[in-house]
């Protein structure tokens, strides 16, 4: 048996039957990695999503069926990953085109 984590090491070294070590360590169960077409499937969802709400301005509300077909065609990983990465990239932009938040002023109480 091939170690792959910590947790293997501990169920295999710690005579812990594999079954009960999969109920101790819940997270040790792996994901089988999406072939090449779920990836473009997932892609093509996640794009038409991100599209939708450009389009809408960013109002989640219109774009529930792309949201759906996004969740259902991407892992869940990947969908918090690309939701993050949206963030960054709106967040980035605003940063490059209007420059950063000012700070509050500072304001001396002594004088």
């Amino acid at each position: 048996m091939v170690l792959t984590s910590h947790f293997d090491y501990i169920c295999q070294h710690k005579a812990i039957k594999i079954k009960r070590c999969f109920l101790i360590f819940p997270k040790i169960i792996k994901m089988p990695f999406p072939k090449q077409e779920e990836r473009k499937k997932c892609w093509a969802s996640k794009d038409a999503y991100w599209q939708c709400l450009t389009d809408n301005n960013d109002d989640k509300g219109k774009c529930q069926r792309e949201r759906q077909e996004y969740e259902n065609s991407c892992i869940k990983q990947w969908v918090i990953y690309f939701d993050r990465r949206r963030d960054y990239l709106k967040y980035k932009e605003k940063i490059e085109t209007s420059g950063p938040d000012p700070l509050p002023e500072y304001t001396n109480k002594n004088g």
